[in-house]
C-alpha cells in the first residue's frame, strides 16, 4: 500500500520540526467505529480529500 504523499510531507515537517506530539496515521474515514477507537485527538483535513464532501459523519466523529 501506498501512502499518500501528504501524509509523507507531514511526517517530514513534523520530523524537521522535532515535534514529539504528532502522531501521523492513515486511518479508514469510512470506518467510524475503527476512527473512535482511538480516543481524543485532533484533525488535520487535507485539501482534496473525499471526506469534505460527507459533512454528517464528519460531524459524527467531532
Amino acid at each position: 500500500m501506498t501512502r499518500p504523499k501528504m501524509l509523507d510531507h507531514c511526517r517530514h515537517n513534523v520530523k524537521e520540526a522535532a515535534l514529539t506530539n504528532v502522531d501521523c496515521g492513515l486511518v479508514d474515514w469510512f470506518n467510524c467505529e475503527s476512527i473512535k477507537a482511538l480516543g481524543t485527538f485532533d484533525v488535520v483535513i487535507a485539501c482534496r480529500t473525499a471526506a469534505l464532501s460527507d459533512f454528517e459523519r464528519l460531524d459524527a466523529l467531532a
